[in-house]
C-alpha cells in the first residue's frame, strides 16, 4: 500500500513539474505563435517525458486548434511544427480528437466544394501539413485506425489520397511529393497493426477501390524523365511494392478451387477472401501491366533506384507468387540483372535475393519454376540477337547481364540438362555467334620486315588480351562487353557438360566455315574453362583441328594468280590469330605435366606466329607464348624456348629439307635464331644454315631465293649480335667490324666460286655439243 500511495504521488509530482514547464510556454504560443515563442514550445515539449506529455495532449492541442482555425498563414508554419513535435512523442487515443485535427489539416489542403484546387499556399506549409497528416495517422492507436477505416466508403481514406494524388502531379518540390507518397503508404498499409485478421480482410475490402488509382500514379512516376529527382522514383517504387505485398498477396488467392475447398467457403471470413480472390483474377493483366513499367527502372541511371527496385522485387517473389503468376519472370530477371551491376551496394543484395530463389529449386515449386525459367530463357534467346543491334549500349549491358545471370541461376546442377535440349543448345550457340560477330576491315595487310625478338616480349595482362585487333566486335564500342561475353562463357564451361559443348562446337567449326571466326572464338573462352576428366582428350582434339594444314595455313597475302581477295586475307589473318591465341588458352588450362605433352604439337606452330612479318599475327603468337611460358612454370619465352630446343631443331631440319612446301620455316627460324645468351641453340642450328647454304648453291632452286638470302641474313645479324655481346667494351670497334665483314667475304666468295663453276660447265657442254655436231 505504502509503494502504491509512492507511485501516485511521484507521478503527481511529474505531472505538476511537467504542467509548470508547458503553462508558460502555451500561454505565450496562444499569445502570439511567433518564431520565439515555437520554439519555446517545442523545447518544452522535448522536455517533458512522453507519458506524462500523453496525459497533457489535450491541454497543449488548444493554443494549436484556436491558431489551425484562425487560418493566418503567416503563424501557420509554427503551428505545423509544434504540432509536428507533438505527434512525434505521443499518440491519439481518442476518435474525435483525431478526427478536429485530421479536418484542420485537410482543410489547409483543399477548398470543401473545389478539392482539386488547392488553397494559395507556400510549398513549405503544404509540406508541413503533409508531414503533420502522416504522422497523425502513424500515431493513431488501432481503435482509431479501425473507427477511420469502417466509415462509409472510407470516405475521410479516400478523400485524403485523392488530395494527396493532385499534389504527387501538380507539385514540383521534390521532397514535397515524397512526403506525399510515404503519406499515401501509410494510410493503405497502416491496418496491418491489427492481429485479428477478420477485421484486416474487412479493410482491404473498402481498401481496394483506392489501389488501381494508386498504382496508376506510381506508374506515372517511374515512366517520367531521368530530369525527375531519384528519389520521388525510390518512393513510387516502395509504395508499389507495399501496396501489392499486403493487399495482393498469396494470403488472398485461392487456387485450384474444388467441390471440397467450395464447401468450406460459407462463413463470412471465406466469402470475404473469395471475392478478394476474385477482385485479384480480374486486375491481374493490371497489375503485370504496372509491374512491366516498375522493372524498366532497372536501367535507371541512379543506384538508389536501382537498389530500390531490387529491395521491391524481392518482397514480391517471398509474398506474391501465385497473385502475380505472370510477373515473376520479370522480377526474376530484374535480379538477375542487377545482381550485375557496377554499384556494389546493388550489385550485393540482388545477389542475396537470387540466392534466395535457389532454395525454391529444392522445394515443392521445383519443376514448375524451372520449366518457367526454361521458357523464359529461350525467349531470352529468341529476342538478344535484334536487341543487340538496334539498342544503345545500355539495353546491350542489360541483355547481357541477363544472359549470364540466368545461367548463373540454372547452376551446374540445372544447366547441363537444360544445354542437353537440342533447341536450346542450338539456339544458345547461335547467339553467341551473332553477339560475337567480328570486325575484319580494320586489319592491316602490311608486311614487316624486321625480326621479331623474344627477348622483348611483354606479359600480356587481361587488359591487353581483350584490346587486341582481331577481338573487336562489330556490335559493340567497348571492350566491357567482350568481357561480359568471357563471364558468360566462363560459366557455361564450368557449369554446363563441357565435354557435348565442345564436341557441337567443334561440328560446327566443320560445317559452318563462314561463321568460323565466332565459333573459334567461343570454343577457345568456353573449353579453356573446363577442367573435367575428358578435358584433355578434349584439348587435344581441338589442338589437332586447329592444326589440320588447310586450317592452319591460311593465305595471307594477295597475289597476281591468287583468287584470295582482300576482305578474305583480313578474315583469314583474324582466324590465324584466334587459333593461335586458341592454342595457348587450351594448352595453359591443363595441369603442367599435360601441358609438357601438348607443347610437342603447339610450340614450333606459335613460333611460325611469332616470326610472322603481319603484325597482328606476331602480336597473336608473342601473345600465346608468353602466356606458355607463365602457365608452364618456365622463367620467360627464352626459357620455354631452350629447354625445347630438341624437340624444335627436328622440326627444323624437317621442313628446312622441304623449304617449297613449308616457306613458313623462315618466320620460326629467324625467331629462334635471335635470340640472346642462347650459344648452345646456336650451335645446334649450325646445322640447319649449312643445308639451307648447300640448297641455295642449286641452280635449279631458284624459287626460294629470296627467303634463303633472308635465312642468311638472319643467321649473320644473330653472329654479329652474339660476337658483339662477347667482345669486351675496351676492344677496338674497327676490329670487330672486320670480324663480322670476314664472314660476310668469306659467304661472297664462296658464292662467287660456285657460279664461276657453273659458268665453266656450261662453257665445256657447249663446246662439247658443237664438237660433236661438226663431226662426220
Amino acid at each position: 500500500m505504502d509503494r502504491l500511495t509512492d507511485t501516485m504521488f511521484s507521478e503527481k509530482a511529474q505531472f505538476q513539474k511537467s504542467f509548470s514547464i508547458l503553462k508558460p510556454a502555451c500561454d505565450a504560443f496562444i499569445t502570439e505563435p511567433n518564431d520565439v515563442n515555437s520554439k519555446l514550445l517545442k523545447n518544452a515539449l522535448e522536455m517533458v517525458p512522453e507519458y506524462t506529455l500523453t496525459q497533457l495532449q489535450p491541454y497543449v492541442l488548444i493554443p494549436l486548434e484556436i491558431h489551425l482555425k484562425a487560418n493566418k498563414s503567416n503563424c501557420t508554419i509554427n503551428v505545423l511544427d509544434v504540432l509536428t513535435t507533438l505527434l512525434k512523442k505521443t499518440s491519439i487515443s481518442l476518435w474525435p480528437t483525431f478526427m478536429r485535427i485530421y479536418k484542420m489539416l485537410v482543410e489547409k489542403l483543399s477548398q470543401e466544394k473545389k478539392p482539386d484546387i488547392a488553397l494559395n499556399l507556400s510549398e513549405d506549409i503544404k509540406l508541413s501539413i503533409i508531414i503533420a497528416l502522416k504522422l497523425l495517422v502513424e500515431k493513431a492507436d488501432i481503435a482509431v485506425l479501425n473507427q477511420m477505416y469502417n466509415e462509409v466508403d472510407c470516405k475521410h481514406v479516400g478523400y485524403l489520397i485523392y488530395i494527396c494524388t493532385i499534389v504527387i502531379k501538380k507539385e514540383k518540390m521534390n521532397i514535397l511529393r515524397v512526403e506525399t507518397l510515404k503519406c499515401i503508404e501509410i494510410l493503405l498499409s497502416i491496418w496491418n497493426k491489427n492481429i485479428d485478421s477478420n477485421i484486416c480482410l474487412k479493410i482491404i475490402q473498402k481498401l481496394i477501390k483506392f489501389v488501381p488509382g494508386v498504382l496508376s500514379v506510381c506508374s506515372i512516376i517511374v515512366n517520367a524523365t531521368d530530369i525527375q529527382h531519384h528519389s520521388i522514383t525510390v518512393a513510387a517504387l516502395n509504395l508499389w511494392s507495399t501496396i501489392t505485398s499486403l493487399i495482393i498477396c498469396d494470403e488472398h488467392v485461392i487456387e485450384d478451387c474444388n467441390p471440397y475447398l467450395e464447401k468450406s467457403l460459407c462463413n463470412d471470413r471465406n466469402d470475404d477472401k473469395k471475392k478478394l480472390n476474385d477482385w485479384i483474377q480480374e486486375n491481374r493483366t493490371n497489375f503485370n501491366l504496372v509491374a512491366t513499367h516498375m522493372t524498366k527502372t532497372r536501367e535507371h541511371q541512379h543506384w538508389r533506384v536501382r537498389l530500390q527496385l531490387v529491395i521491391s522485387c524481392d518482397v514480391l517473389l517471398s509474398k506474391c507468387t501465385s497473385s502475380m503468376k505472370s510477373s515473376i519472370t520479370s522480377l526474376i530477371e530484374t535480379l538477375i540483372v542487377l545482381s550485375d551491376d557496377e554499384q556494389p551496394e546493388v550489385e550485393k543484395l540482388a545477389n542475396e535475393s537470387v540466392d534466395k530463389l535457389h532454395k525454391i529449386f529444392d522445394g515443392q515449386n521445383e519443376k514448375s519454376l524451372l520449366e518457367l525459367l526454361e521458357e523464359s530463357f529461350y525467349v531470352l534467346l529468341s529476342r538478344i540477337p535484334r536487341f543487340i543491334r538496334i539498342s544503345n549500349y545500355i539495353k546491350q549491358k542489360t541483355e547481357l547481364s541477363l544472359l549470364s545471370g540466368y545461367i548463373k541461376l540454372f547452376g551446374k546442377a540445372h544447366l547441363s540438362r537444360v544445354l542437353n535440349s537440342y533447341a536450346h543448345l542450338d539456339r544458345l550457340t547461335t547467339v553467341l555467334i551473332q553477339i560475337l560477330e567480328l570486325e575484319y576491315k580494320t586489319i592491316t595487310l602490311l608486311e614487316e620486315s624486321s625480326i621479331r625478338d623474344l627477348n622483348s616480349i611483354q606479359t600480356f595482362n587481361a587488359e591487353m588480351s581483350i584490346n587486341v585487333p582481331w577481338k573487336q566486335l562489330i556490335h559493340f564500342n567497348d571492350t566491357s562487353a567482350l568481357y561480359k561475353i568471357q563471364y558468360i562463357c566462363k560459366f557455361i564451361g564450368s557449369y554446363g557438360d563441357c565435354n557435348f559443348i565442345g564436341r557441337y562446337l567443334m561440328d560446327l567449326f566443320e560445317t559452318k566455315t563462314m561463321y568460323r571466326r565466332e565459333i573459334t572464338l567461343l570454343m577457345n573462352m568456353i573449353l579453356s574453362e573446363n577442367s573435367g576428366e575428358c578435358h584433355y582428350n578434349l584439348v587435344r582434339d581441338v589442338i589437332d583441328l586447329y592444326l589440320e594444314c588447310d586450317v592452319w595455313y591460311l593465305p595471307t597475302s594477295i597475289e597476281n594468280n591468287s583468287t584470295t581477295n582482300i576482305a578474305d586475307a583480313q578474315k583469314n589473318v583474324v582466324q590465324i590469330c584466334l587459333m593461335t591465341e586458341g592454342l595457348s588458352k587450351l594448352v595453359s588450362s591443363l595441369p603442367v605435366a599435360q601441358q609438357h605433352l601438348c607443347l610437342i604439337h603447339c610450340l614450333y606452330p606459335i613460333l611460325e606466329r611469332v616470326g610472322s612479318e603481319h603484325g597482328p599475327i606476331s602480336l597473336a603468337g608473342q601473345a600465346a607464348i608468353s602466356l606458355l611460358a607463365c602457365s608452364g612454370g618456365y622463367s620467360d619465352p627464352i626459357d620455354l624456348v631452350v629447354k625445347n630446343s630438341d624437340y624444335l631443331s627436328h622440326h627444323f631440319t624437317n621442313k628446312l629439307w622441304s623449304l617449297s612446301k613449308h616457306p613458313e620455316v623462315l618466320n620460326a627460324l629467324k625467331v629462334v635464331m635471335n635470340l640472346n645468351n642462347s650459344d648452345d641453340l646456336l650451335q645446334s642450328f649450325h646445322t640447319m644454315v649449312t643445308e639451307v647454304l648447300v640448297q641455295s648453291c642449286d641452280v635449279h632452286c631458284t624459287e626460294n631465293m629470296h627467303s634463303f638470302m633472308k635465312v642468311f641474313h638472319i643467321f649473320i645479324m644473330c653472329m654479329r649480335k652474339r660476337e658483339q655481346n662477347c667482345t669486351p667494351i675496351t676492344d677496338n670497334v674497327d676490329k670487330s667490324k672486320s670480324s663480322s665483314n670476314c664472314v660476310i667475304e668469306n659467304i661472297l666468295q664462296y658464292h662467287k666460286m660456285m657460279t664461276l663453276d657453273s659458268e665453266n660447265n656450261l662453257e665445256d657442254e657447249f663446246w662439247e655439243n658443237n664438237f660433236n655436231s661438226n663431226t662426220p
